[in-house]
């Protein structure tokens, strides 16, 4: 339970937040984003939040902008099942 509560505070989460809000995100978006990581741990608590349909618009921009190094993670999330997709994450 407490490495899902200390999600939140994970370099890689941090930095995956970061990148995200590059894309403008609601704060429904970014509140989805935080309830699954807290639910569901890093990274696939992250992931599921970013599926969630308040982060549509975000998830659609970072798919599209091909200059990210989450370029790779986020197109996988808008077409494939978000649980596949933690091999895409960029390393430090």
């Amino acid at each position: 339970v407490d490495a899902r509560t200390n999600a939140v505070q994970n370099n890689d989460y941090l930095r995956f937040l970061n990148e995200v809000k590059r894309y403008n995100p609601s704060d429904a978006c970014l509140q989805a984003i935080a309830d699954r990581t807290t639910q569901a741990g890093w990274p696939d608590g992250s992931l599921w939040g970013l599926t969630d349909p308040s982060c549509a618009d975000t998830l659609t921009k970072a798919a599209a902008d091909k200059s990210s190094a989450w370029n790779a993670l986020f197109s996988c999330v808008l077409n494939q099942a978000f649980s596949t997709c933690a091999a895409y994450i960029p390393p430090q």
